[in-house]
């Protein structure tokens, strides 16, 4: 493979003064699934890998523990912006209405040169407040949305070489009917047919069809704006990988690779963690990301990007492009800051915890993990919290690193035991 890329880490190739506002609630499709994800709305999850001047807007105050401890551990900055509001209204929205600038430039302050604004998901809100800060948006929102095009994506995929899945696009109008037809033709391939929305994110509008399912396919109706697109796919049962695989590409037009790792996803649809190393071919998902990267730089995107794949006994296929911040950035970028102190950490996962709901904030998970918690000494069997933020809603991600996976798998079953003691 023609390795013309540079390896890097999302965080360090912004800049160095960024205004994080990485909020989940404005990527696509994302309000048909809040009410099954209430603690979307209290994610924190940029404030352990932000640098000491950067800020970081939130929708609370983060909690003083986490903060303590992240010091303690040389992570995280105490930059944080807090703009209350209405519980759906999105950051960017609340940066507006408050007339946070002032703040926001009190706390740039601390360092000079070039600020930027760094989005989660480069939309209309993010766009104004980046305009009404006057600080750039690592980002282009009229990009961000044709590139999040599930259609596109296939389309763009053909044309590379690189390998899909068979699909079909289904238009909302075209009816009930039109639908059937749809799902009964994907039915034969796996016995199961899926259905996306072309905009979705995290799932918001998947639909799994077992058989033609008239209750399901009204539902689906339902749902679906005027004209809305899906793309009708057969649902592949056995996967051997589901490799995810992230990118960015700077203001000086150069193509940096960031980690390529394994997706855990619950009942093979909904992410819920990553790690590495993996069992499937990386060159080979490398050089597939990297035709597509090139495309994203012919159409002069910048800023961070990931593609996801699954890997079945029929050969490797990409699935879906994120063209914006993904999950997995997070804890990689936590484990660059590892690697950068200490060296080439062997395995991590990253995956969420589940506590009893209620729990007395981050002060109870540095006692009961006391030893476990990266101390900024150790690289492998430390845990590193990086979305605190749901606690109350019992739910903690965490990142944890060892010598191998097995390793790995022993430090997170040690730190559910002592939830699971403590909560006796």
């Amino acid at each position: 493979m023609d390795e013309n890329f540079l390896e890097g880490s999302c965080v360090e190739l912004l800049g160095e003064r960024k205004v994080f506002a990485h909020d989940v609630m404005t990527i696509p499709g994302i309000e048909r699934i809040l009410d099954s994800i209430p603690d979307a709305c209290l994610y924190d999850r940029v404030i352990p890998v932000a640098s000491e001047g950067d800020v970081v807007c939130l929708r609370e105050e983060a909690d003083d523990a986490y903060l303590d401890w992240l010091e303690s551990a040389g992570l995280g900055t105490r930059n944080v912006c807090v703009l209350p509001g209405p519980l759906r209204e999105p950051v960017s929205d609340r940066i507006v209405r408050a007339g946070a600038k002032a703040e926001i430039e009190k706390f740039l302050r601390t360092r000079s040169g070039p600020a930027v604004f760094s989005p989660y998901f480069a939309g209309e809100p993010e766009r104004k407040a980046s305009e009404y800060l006057e600080i750039p948006m690592y980002s282009d929102t009229r990009l961000a949305w044709k590139l999040n095009s599930k259609v596109h994506f296939k389309d763009m995929c053909r044309t590379l070489g690189v390998p899909v899945l068979r699909s079909t696009v289904f238009r909302a109008d075209e009816g009930a009917e039109a639908l059937a037809a749809r799902v009964a033709d994907m039915l034969d391939e796996t016995g199961v047919a899926c259905i996306r929305g072309e905009h979705s994110s995290s799932a918001s509008a998947m639909y799994l069809f077992p058989k033609v399912d008239e209750e399901l396919i009204r539902k689906v109706l339902r749902e679906s704006d005027k004209g809305e697109k899906y793309v009708v796919e057969p649902f592949c049962k056995k996967v051997l990988s589901s490799p995810s695989s992230t990118w960015f590409i700077t203001r000086e037009r150069k193509i940096y690779h960031l980690r390529t790792s394994n997706q855990l996803l619950d009942r093979g649809v909904v992410h819920c963690g990553n790690e590495f190393p993996v069992a499937f071919d990386v060159p080979l998902v490398k050089a597939h990301s990297l035709k597509i990267a090139r495309h994203f730089l012919h159409e002069n995107f910048i800023g961070p990007f990931g593609f996801d794949f699954i890997e079945t006994g029929e050969g490797m296929f990409a699935t879906e492009c994120n063209p914006r911040v993904t999950g997995a950035m997070y804890p990689w970028d936590i484990v660059h800051i590892l690697e950068k102190r200490h060296g080439p950490v062997a395995a991590a996962r990253s995956r969420n915890l589940h506590l009893p709901k209620g729990s007395a904030g981050f002060s109870y998970l540095r006692r009961i993990w006391k030893d476990l918690l990266y101390d900024g000494r150790r690289k492998h069997g430390v845990l590193v919290p990086f979305n605190v933020g749901p606690l109350r809603e019992g739910k903690v991600t965490a990142v944890g690193t060892g010598a191998s996976r097995a390793d790995v798998n022993e430090l997170f079953e040690e730190a559910v035991r002592r939830v699971e003691d403590s909560s006796r």
